[in-house]
């Protein structure tokens, strides 16, 4: 008989805050004692108890740097239902999570964002004017990239199921043409902090060039490659090497957001 394997808790104290934009109530939760804090953006139906981010809380907190896990609405613990959820909507809800920081007394030194949640991290850190350290692992950006006219045809007339595991979510069109309302090359463009784009090679739902060409819009951008990783799954090897490099990265930059 195999052991049972025991499940570790996740990390952090918990909080939860309202939204002020949607009144939606969100739960978060914060690592380590720094008022210095690294913001996870997860992906779409992700959460922030996602294997990943909660390895990369552990080793940022041995560096002496604190996190904010948090998550969208719609998705983990927070309130609402996650075909509500878009670019808009998630960058509503960062900038509510970074308003309950302030009351926390804690400053975003860093964002490391995943999927669509990478994306909303860079349009967010732009549009205020952040120039701290950015990690980005596998962000849509260009929408010609990541979906074909057919695909777009057929999701305007009748919606997409789109396979996430066991679920299959309906995703309306909306989510698409509020993706498609944002001008992500622009704000790449704009952001002159450090960027570190990071992509797998066995990536079918973001196009490992569009990776490559969205690192090469920064005006500090950096590309780094992940053998064998897909866009929904990291085995054990593949996700060490997304927090060493991550955490490489935030400790070779100021932890100042303005600097």
């Amino acid at each position: 008989m195999n052991p049972v394997r025991k499940m570790r808790e996740p990390e952090g104290t918990p909080y939860c805050f309202t939204s002020p934009g949607s009144g939606t109530t969100l739960s978060s939760s914060i690592v380590g004692d720094s008022d210095k804090v690294i913001f996870i953006a997860h992906g779409y139906l992700a959460d922030k108890e996602r294997g990943l981010y909660q390895m990369l809380a552990r080793h940022l907190a041995q560096k002496g740097l604190g996190t904010f896990l948090m998550d969208f609405a719609g998705h983990g613990q927070s309130h609402g239902s996650p075909e509500n959820s878009n670019l808009s909507t998630m960058l509503d809800d960062i900038t509510a999570g970074q308003h309950f920081l302030r009351t926390r007394r804690r400053t975003i030194v860093g964002f490391f964002g995943e999927s669509i949640g990478a994306t909303a991290a860079l349009l967010f850190a732009s549009t205020v004017n952040l120039r701290c350290p950015l990690v980005l692992l596998a962000a849509p950006a260009d929408k010609d990239a990541v979906w074909d006219e057919k695909t777009v045809t057929r999701w305007k007339e009748s919606g997409l199921a789109m396979p996430q595991g066991k679920n299959k979510v309906i995703v309306p069109y909306s989510f698409y043409e509020d993706f498609s309302s944002h001008d992500i090359e622009r704000a790449a463009k704009h952001y002159q902090g450090p960027v570190l784009v990071l992509q797998g090679d066995k990536d079918t739902t973001v196009p490992l060039h569009q990776s490559e060409r969205l690192s090469q819009l920064f005006l500090d951008g950096s590309f780094g490659l992940i053998p064998g990783a897909n866009h929904y799954a990291l085995l054990p090897d593949q996700r060490r090497l997304v927090v060493s490099q991550a955490i490489d990265f935030f400790l070779a930059h100021p932890m100042d957001p303005h600097a």
